[in-house]
């Protein structure tokens, strides 16, 4: 008996680190995917911001040609 509680216990502890070793994966695969949504957001929020600079200059100028005829 005891060695099969033995077996066991050797077998349950393989899973175990098995199933811990892939959480890791996919916990720093998430940490990962986090990142590069954060950036991401952070790259439109600057192209939206661009964009209303550029707009702006847009109205401007066609304001200044405008005036000018």
């Amino acid at each position: 008996k005891w060695k099969y509680f033995h077996l066991k216990n050797e077998e349950t502890t393989y899973k175990y680190n098995r199933i811990k070793e892939e959480y890791e994966l996919v916990q720093a695969e998430i940490e990962s995917l986090e990142t590069l949504i954060e950036q991401t957001r952070n790259a439109s929020n600057e192209a939206n911001s661009l964009r209303g600079k550029l707009e702006n200059e847009v109205k401007i100028l066609q304001e200044q040609i405008n005036s000018a005829q």
